[in-house]
């Protein structure tokens, strides 16, 4: 194999702003105006708005940072005034974390079914699912493969409706020269440890609304508006009135200066990733049998992970074999988890089929739930009225049934591609499974 440049995960620029965030000796994310000291959450939302540029219209976004991608999805909720009781269209193929924040601020989640071909939302999918009571649509950029944005926003926008982007798994990717989380109303971002750059833990939203920053960041806060006093020149501090409510989802100066140490290896991180995940696509996608995720022209996927599937149905067991002999010869050879593709599509957890949304130990709290009651009354419907164990999505069934995810990183290069799309096509075979 060829020689690639050493790219690690971190190195002594983390350890050095760190230390210096440490020897500040204060990590309280807001710094007074008196204080000298650096402010590392601040310089990395300056960053990130950089980054996050749009080319047309050419504006620098807001940016709210959060304490992880779940706590990001629930601030766009939240700041974006999704109204109690109103539906949000999400995809069934997604991280639980895409979807209880819908529950917890008493929305209902409708699961639309994806295409076929990219395991992705689309406006088509979307629209079988929007009724009166829609309020938003939740897209998901599913293994960091961009979603076709610009028809769902033709859409949405001639209905009314709210879109946020799900791109905890696509930072770095981008269509054309636009960056995915930035086309619709709130972008959701996830740096927990498992993403392409990290803060331990944390998150972020990206906004274009000035009214929306405001009132994301004090959801995110407890709702302590600290921009209201100095932006309008008020009297008093954000503890005198409580104006709404919210919950605290701040992150701390360290999470901000892991950001700024992270941040300038995105873009080498993304493109090492994509490098192996077309190599992939384009020696797997060269077999009869075998479909490589499909991804809309002029994009760059970032490959959280590569997915592919099988043409033929293919049993549960066969599948089990077929990841056990992978993970144990090339997997572990080049430290690459072969998974089932995504789980099951969520509607098919306990926690959907029987509304176990709160206390799941309770019989009496499985017949409560407040955001259909809301429903009730503000839209006149039936008591119970959302049945999720009768749910069928046929393409988001098969997808999943079908599908192999293979868990990669930066450190993996076009040669580990050959090597292990040789291997999988070998173990396929073996199993007949094409």
């Amino acid at each position: 194999m060829c020689a690639v440049k050493r790219l690690d995960r971190f190195d002594q620029t983390e350890l050095n702003l760190i230390k210096e965030a440490l020897d500040a000796g204060d990590l309280w994310p807001y710094v007074p105006p008196t204080n000298p000291r650096r402010h590392f959450i601040g310089d990395a939302t300056k960053r990130l708005q950089q980054y996050f540029k749009r080319p047309q219209p050419s504006d620098l976004p807001y940016v709210i940072p959060t304490s992880s991608g779940t706590a990001s999805i629930h601030v766009a909720l939240a700041g974006l005034q999704i109204p109690a009781g109103s539906e949000v269209i999400v995809s069934p193929i997604t991280d639980i974390g895409t979807v209880t924040p819908i529950i917890m601020q008493n929305a209902i989640p409708v699961f639309a079914d994806i295409d076929p071909d990219s395991g992705n939302m689309t406006a088509e999918t979307i629209r079988a699912q929007i009724n009166e009571r829609t309020s938003a649509v939740i897209v998901v950029h599913l293994t960091g493969s961009p979603v076709d944005m610009e028809p769902i926003m033709r859409l949405c926008k001639a209905k009314g409706i709210k879109v946020i982007e799900d791109a905890a798994q696509a930072l770095g990717a981008k269509v054309g020269r636009q960056r995915v989380g930035t086309f619709g109303d709130a972008g959701c971002f996830s740096l927990n440890s498992q993403k392409h750059i990290t803060a331990g833990e944390g998150g972020f939203v990206i906004v274009h609304d000035e009214d929306q920053f405001y009132r994301c960041h004090n959801f995110s806060d407890k709702h302590r508006d600290r921009f209201k006093y100095d932006r309008n020149q008020i009297e008093g501090d954000e503890h005198s009135k409580y104006e709404g409510m919210g919950l605290n989802y701040r992150m701390s100066e360290l999470n901000g200066a892991m950001i700024l140490g992270q941040l300038g290896k995105l873009e080498e991180i993304a493109r090492r990733r994509n490098d192996f995940g077309a190599t992939m696509d384009r020696l797997l996608g060269g077999v009869s049998g075998i479909v490589p995720q499909k991804h809309i022209a002029k994009s760059r996927p970032t490959f959280f992970f590569h997915m592919f599937r099988v043409e033929k149905p293919i049993l549960d067991n066969t599948k089990r074999s077929i990841r056990r002999e992978l993970n144990l010869g090339i997997g572990n050879e080049l430290s690459i988890r072969i998974g089932g593709g995504y789980g099951e599509p969520l509607y098919k957890y306990p926690m959907f089929k029987n509304k176990n949304f709160f206390d799941q130990n309770s019989n009496k709290s499985k017949q409560i739930w407040p955001a259909e009651l809301v429903a009730s009354e503000v839209y006149n419907t039936p008591p119970n009225y959302m049945d999720y164990k009768n749910i069928s999505r046929p393409h988001a069934d098969a997808y999943i049934l079908r599908s192999f995810s293979l868990w990669c990183n930066e450190k993996h290069t076009e040669e580990h591609a050959e090597l292990l799309a040789t291997e999988i096509v070998r173990v396929l075979k073996s199993h007949s499974a094409i």
